[in-house]
């Protein structure tokens, strides 16, 4: 009969200790908590901003047809984008994976376009193509991440 009660204060006591250390955890608890620290400590905004920034830039070397231009923002920008892959993942898998394979099709993209010899290239169009591809997904990943707060 000791043993048995022994037992089961030792199992209560165990049930206790983990209630309290799962109490005392820190972090946030909801996704959209954990979306917006991993944001924060991964400097988010400010890759977004640069990402961004450098489409501009893309769209006007293209309009412009300075090939050259656009050759050395498409290096840059490859850069950019790899800098925010490599923060990945996020706390919320379909996002890591739309965002992740939006940022692996810019640097793909970024590749080709720097490849381009002219606007009218295989690499060129193939840029253009993936291009169009990624962006529907990067507002896509960046659309789900705002319904979160993260911005």
């Amino acid at each position: 009969m000791k043993r048995a009660r022994a037992r089961a204060l030792s199992g209560a006591a165990l049930v206790g200790v983990a209630a309290a250390a799962s109490a005392c955890s820190t972090g946030p608890h909801t996704l959209g908590g954990q979306l917006r620290a991993w944001a924060t400590n991964v400097g988010y905004s400010e890759n977004v901003a640069q990402i961004n920034a450098d489409l501009k830039n893309l769209q006007n070397g293209y309009r412009e047809r300075k090939l050259l231009s656009l050759r050395t923002a498409c290096e840059g920008f490859s850069t950019d984008a790899s800098q925010l892959y490599t923060q990945l993942p996020t706390p919320d898998h379909q996002i890591t994976d739309e965002l992740g394979s939006a940022l692996s099709d810019f640097f793909t993209a970024s590749v080709d376009c720097y490849a381009s010899t002219s606007f009218q290239s295989q690499k060129f169009r193939q840029y253009q193509h993936v291009m169009t591809t990624a962006r529907t997904l990067f507002s896509r990943a960046l659309s789900q991440l705002g319904s979160f707060g993260v911005h």
